[in-house]
């Protein structure tokens, strides 16, 4: 068994490395989570999950986080033979959906596909309804999410100190 671990674990890395030189790193970090899992799922050769799996979402549907979210529960779907369902539970900038996973059982049922807004509450809201720490473990990087600055055709600025310069006069700086 150890012997057919390790020459998995050897396939594995010659794979992550053909694939790196190939697609870009967020991508990269999804098929390298879900070859974990089926990995996993194939060496326990548990019965994992017995039951729906719940992918909570701490935003509104047709966000990026839910697109993101969907996509992988639709993948998880398939290749681990049992229903990941994608909830959304929005409001505060994910706090609440954020609270409902970290009170729920510690069973693998319940998982939160977070956002780079959870260390960010964390260190400006001193009364979260949740530990941070305590009440999350990360299992996967997922990828990078680009964020724009975009304005009017109509605005004469081309780049962000065009606008900025274009604004001072206008805040009164």
């Amino acid at each position: 068994m150890k012997t057919q671990i390790s020459t998995e674990i050897r396939i594995l890395h010659k794979l992550i490395r053909t694939l790196n030189k190939i697609i870009s790193k967020s991508v990269m970090s999804i098929l390298i989570g879900c070859l974990a899992i089926n990995m996993a799922h194939a060496q326990t050769q548990s019965s994992y999950p017995a039951k729906t799996v719940r992918l909570v979402v701490g935003f509104p549907a047709g966000g990026p986080v839910d697109t993101l979210a969907r996509a992988i529960a639709e993948k998880l779907s398939k290749s681990m033979g049992g229903q990941f369902v994608v909830e959304n539970i929005a409001g505060a900038t994910g706090i609440i959906g954020n609270d409902r996973v970290a009170k729920s059982a510690p069973d693998g049922y319940t998982l939160l596909m977070g956002a780079s807004t959870i260390p960010i509450q964390a260190s400006l809201n001193k009364n979260l309804p949740y530990d941070t720490i305590r009440d999350f473990t990360p299992i996967a990087y997922i990828g990078d999410s680009p964020l724009l600055v975009v304005v009017p055709p109509s605005l004469p600025v081309n780049n962000l100190r065009d606008l900025i310069s274009y604004l001072k006069p206008i805040m009164g700086s």
